[in-house]
């Protein structure tokens, strides 16, 4: 190479030099604001240099004659590129390069046309390398080279420096094949400066990560995905980009309320009666529609297995597991209100069975208050002797006609008390657990006696004995 293009090549360097400090010194850009990001750019621009023309050119005319160009012309043209990515694109050139020949002014021109790949660093720093062809011509008159065009290929590198988003600086270096005087190819060098106006290049003014084009608050920054600042109109929680009913407090996710026309507590989207308020009676309660619990089969009538204390009201042991059924089915359905009837045999004055027979049907209430039954949802009714079903002339008949019933009322919902959560129940004794607690009794009642006739013996007046009352259990079948 001559000493020219070794001159050349040099201030190509330096520049390149110039160009990475200047934009290793810029602050940090924005993400949307870098080269990366950018696409389908398109520069329009010129540039001036210098051009090296090779001594054994084929730029002439053979009618004319040989002559050599001048050692270093002046460089000058415009060029249009097109980016469609950040690392690609396209661009063509027009050039002209006034020098002289045989002491006579001529015009070298030229048409170029390339590929064009760059390899941003920092953002807005973008070396390059290029490949291309078109062709180099001459215009002079006779006393010169006279006209000629020959085909050329080129290839260069250089480095671009977008310092706005309209405005890029660039400098090139490149290398020009062209026909060899006599054979073979030859080399034309050039060192181009230029400046391009750059067209749809995407901004980021609020620096928030979301390029102006695709910004909705283009002056606001936000971290979100339309670049506006996160609003929730109605406070329910839910930001109006997600919120379908960005003016009503949401009690859904979909940001709108919950519709509940009937004010069943079940929403419209899952009630299958939406203007008919659901019967809450333990009954299909979940499909929002009214209806009437049906009375489980067994349940009305008489309490098989319900026995008392004879003459009393104090029910036995071995009737817990009985009522214990029972309770557990008022829980479930809440909507049953329960008419507890007692019933009585003839035998004895009719007022006093009537007031036992109430007794009775009292206890039954209170044992299932304790279970967690409502007492709003339990009427009592002392019947007495009035209804036999059974023959009162014999001990069998007499045993039926001693009984509980269950007479439900109502079944259907509507507002009513809450059943109250039973305590936790004891184990329900057994029949060999109640005669261990007999023994326990009669054991605890020996004990007594002995401690009285202790105190008799010491000259202590012991109390009067109360009359033994009758232990034997009335079964109520």
């Amino acid at each position: 190479m001559n000493a020219p293009a070794s001159k050349a090549r040099g201030s190509l360097l330096a520049a390149l030099a110039v160009l990475f400090v200047v934009t290793v010194a810029r602050p940090g850009l924005a993400r949307a604001d870098r080269l990366e990001q950018q696409s389908h750019l398109i520069e329009l621009g010129g540039f001036i240099g210098l051009m090296v023309p090779s001594t054994e050119h084929e730029l002439y005319n053979r009618l004319v004659g040989h002559y050599r160009y001048g050692t270093v012309t002046f460089d000058t043209g415009f060029r249009l590129a097109y980016m469609p990515f950040f690392f690609l694109g396209a661009e063509i050139e027009l050039a002209v390069m006034p020098t002289e020949a045989n002491d006579v002014a001529v015009m070298l021109h030229g048409f170029r046309a390339h590929v064009l790949g760059q390899f941003p660093i920092g953002g807005r720093f973008a070396p390059f390398l290029l490949i291309g062809g078109g062709y180099l011509g001459v215009v002079s008159g006779a006393s010169s080279t006279g006209g000629d065009v020959d085909p050329a290929f080129h290839w260069g590198w250089g480095a671009k420096l977008y310092l706005r988003s309209d405005l890029a600086l660039r400098i090139d270096f490149r290398q020009n094949v062209s026909a060899r005087l006599g054979s073979g190819s030859t080399s034309h060098w050039e060192v181009l400066f230029g400046a391009s106006w750059v067209l749809n290049w995407v901004t980021d003014t609020d620096k928030d990560g979301v390029p102006d084009n695709k910004d909705r608050c283009p002056k606001i920054a936000a971290r979100t995905s339309d670049g506006c600042p996160a609003v929730d109109s109605d406070g329910d929680g839910i930001i109006d980009q997600l919120d379908k009913c960005p003016t009503q407090p949401a009690t859904g996710n979909d940001g709108c309320p919950i519709r509940d026309h009937d004010w069943d507590g079940i929403p419209d989207h899952l009630d299958k009666c939406p203007t008919q308020p659901e019967t809450r009676n333990g009954y299909q309660d979940e499909d929002g529609c009214p209806d009437v619990a049906p009375v489980p089969k067994g349940f009305e009538g008489t309490l098989e297995g319900v026995t008392f204390a004879s003459g009393k009201a104090r029910i036995a042991i071995v009737s817990y597991p009985v009522l214990d059924r029972a309770a557990k089915v008022l829980l479930k359905h809440v909507g049953l209100r329960v008419l507890i009837r007692g019933h009585t045999d003839s035998r004895g004055n009719r007022a006093r069975n009537v007031r036992l027979s109430k007794d009775r049907a009292e206890a039954v209430k209170r044992y299932l208050i304790k279970k967690g039954i409502s007492a709003s949802r339990l009427t009592v009714q002392g019947v007495g002797p009035d209804e036999p079903v059974g023959d009162n002339k014999t001990a069998e008949g007499r045993a039926k006609n001693r009984r509980i019933e269950f007479k439900v009322v109502k079944t259907s919902g509507g507002a009513s008390t809450p059943d109250t959560p039973a305590p936790q129940l004891q184990k329900t004794p057994t029949k060999a657990g109640a005669k261990k607690a007999k023994k326990k009794a009669k054991r605890k009642k020996g004990r007594a006696k002995k401690a009285k006739k202790k105190k008799a013996a010491k000259g202590a007046t012991p109390p009067a004995p109360k009359p033994r009352q009758r232990t034997d259990v009335e079964k109520i079948p």
